[in-house]
């Protein structure tokens, strides 16, 4: 953005006559900047972007770190209004508030693997108004959808209804034909207003920084209202080098550079009363909230929402006159108390309840079946609960996988229909999930299943609580087992330790005689399926009213462990636990 912007000048008269958007009546149609569902801010109060920094502890690098920006360096406010009267270019950011009736728009992205296809458990899409193809000044820049203009083109959406933010980076709607286009973008996310959900560790989001980008904004209801403004902005700097809580991915490596979600805090020493009260409201901000680095771009840039009315002959001297110097670093990485914490960080204990779902799917099966994983969570305590979700993914090291974290009121349940997309925007995918929660008032449930001739078939796969996992020389017994011509029989183990461990599974008859045994390796919440385990045991002959065996030779060793004896003709499985 240029270092000057158009003036905007909006007199104390129409200041005053200004109402709050959060005050308007809702919409039934999409409105540009309309009023944002509450309780504002966005997200919950102990949000990385709504805590209160004032006393967190200072960077030891601070010093380092300032003057790579650049002391004498002033603020300068990347939002405003037109460019020209003549043209649809525009300073700063719009947002969209729409329905929830709003219809979902299917949107490609380029990075695909880190974008999210729609909300978590809802139907694939955006809610794309049509006016942000045709019309100027939905997007960032001010161009449609359907031109192809430049710029960062960031789309944001708030589905008030539903409580949920869709962002995109680099939208358009690229030409099908004459008369039609479709919805392209970058990369996009969407964010549950209720929740503090945070990209998992090396994915951006529709911002470089993988961080959500409206609550990071001036706007101008908050700039002109009469509550203080209650949290950080979002800001930039020419490099940067990795990042840190709470930004989840990379885009520069420039040595010396901060990292992205570097935190700087506004000096409380600093005596603000030159400035016009408006302008205040944005630094007290600053003091209390800070700033918050979410992307590449000129040094000291705070983002704001695109509105005529703001005034950039007051805003731009203002933001100068505030300098790198003026700032103080928070201590890189500092998370707030009371945000999700995992409570099986430090290992087991009495706050630590763990489950184990030995396997979920995405994935083709025989007989052009199409498996999926729908996983629901009812919260029976009095408060509320954080249900960590960890995807370990099968035959692979589990401890790296891809982790999203929920909020779950009391007395609330909350249903992730195929959960390994809709959750963990895999395309094709199958294998263990581990969940976590302080609350030993979860229960939780799975099905797996797929489309049948006359509906739909599947299994309920069971959850396995830490304290049901097999230990040592404690061996289960899986009975029933058949594997013949019209049966097959597959095992499923799946390691709850996150240290790598053996399993010893063995076959007897219903006479007692042993018939086969393997050692099977498991690495460190791995999971792996023996399927036709009966042949896998070595045994060619058909099997009907069998055992299975199951221990671990690791001393440390847990894992989880269930059968699915599956008709070979309609290809029903049915689930043996073990006793």
């Amino acid at each position: 953005m240029p270092e000057t912007q158009a003036p905007r000048r909006a007199t104390a008269r129409a200041a005053a006559l200004l109402l709050s958007l959060a005050a308007l009546p809702l919409a039934a149609q999409p409105v540009r900047n309309g009023p944002l569902p509450g309780p504002l801010p966005l997200f919950p109060p102990d949000n990385w972007w709504n805590v209160d920094v004032s006393t967190a502890p200072r960077d030891p690098n601070e010093a380092a770190i300032l003057a790579f920006i650049g002391m004498n360096r002033g603020l300068h406010p990347d939002f405003g209004g037109d460019v020209s009267a003549s043209g649809p270019d525009i300073y700063g950011m719009p947002y969209i508030v729409v329905p929830g009736s709003q219809p979902l728009v299917p949107v490609a992205f380029d990075y695909d693997d880190e974008s999210d296809p729609g909300a978590p458990g809802r139907p694939v899409g955006y809610p794309i108004p049509p006016e942000a193809k045709t019309e100027p000044k939905w997007l960032e820049g001010g161009w449609p959808g359907s031109s192809g203009a430049g710029g960062d083109k960031h789309l944001l959406i708030v589905d008030r209804d539903n409580r949920l933010l869709f962002e995109t980076w680099d939208t358009r709607c690229v030409p099908e034909g004459s008369a039609s286009c479709t919805w392209r973008a970058g990369s996009g996310a969407v964010f549950p207003l209720d929740g503090n959900l945070r990209r998992p560790d090396g994915w951006t989001s529709a911002d470089a920084a993988g961080l959500a980008i409206l609550p990071g904004l001036v706007r101008y209801d908050e700039v002109f209202g009469s509550e203080p403004i209650r949290h950080a902005f979002r800001f930039t700097v020419r490099a940067t080098n990795g990042y840190v809580f709470p930004a989840s991915h990379r885009a520069g490596t420039t040595p010396g550079a901060p990292p992205f979600g570097t935190r700087l805090r506004l000096k409380a020493s600093r005596d603000l009363s030159e400035f016009p009260a408006p302008v205040r409201r944005i630094f007290e901000a600053m003091k209390t909230y800070g700033l918050i680095l979410a992307d590449n771009g000129s040094d000291m840039y705070v983002q704001g929402t695109y509105d005529t009315r703001w005034d950039n002959d007051v805003l731009n001297p203002a933001f100068a006159r505030l300098k790198v110097s003026d700032f103080e670093v928070v201590q890189l990485g500092w998370q707030p108390a009371g945000l999700p914490v995992d409570p099986c960080e430090a290992g087991p204990g009495p706050s630590c309840h763990e489950w184990l779902l030995a396997s979920g799917a995405r994935v083709r099966g025989d007989g052009g079946t199409s498996w999926k994983t729908d996983l629901t969570a009812v919260n029976g305590g009095e408060s509320e609960a954080t249900l960590f979700l960890r995807f370990l993914g099968h035959d692979a090291d589990g401890r790296n996988g891809p982790e999203r974290s929920f909020r779950l009121a009391a007395g609330r349940s909350m249903t992730w229909s195929d959960v390994l997309g809709s959750v963990f925007e895999l395309e094709e995918a199958w294998g263990a999930i581990q969940l976590r929660s302080a609350s030993p008032d979860l229960v939780v449930t799975s099905q797996t299943f797929t489309p049948g001739g006359g509906g739909s078939y599947g299994q309920s796969v069971p959850l396995f609580a830490e304290t049901e996992l097999i230990r040592g020389s404690a061996s289960r017994t899986i009975p029933a087992i058949r594997e013949d011509a019209s049966f097959r029989t597959n095992l499923v183990l799946a390691n709850g330790s996150e240290a790598a461990c053996d399993v010893d599974v063995s076959l007897v008859s219903e006479g007692g005689t042993l018939l086969g045994t393997r050692r099977v390796p498991l690495p460190p919440l791995g999971m792996t399926q023996l399927t036709r385990v009966v042949r896998e045991l070595g045994v060619t002959a058909a099997v009907s009213g069998a055992r299975l065996v199951l221990s671990t030779p690791t001393a440390s060793g847990a894992f989880a462990a269930y059968a699915s004896v599956v008709d070979e003709k309609t290809g029903d499985p049915r689930t043996l636990l073990p006793r």
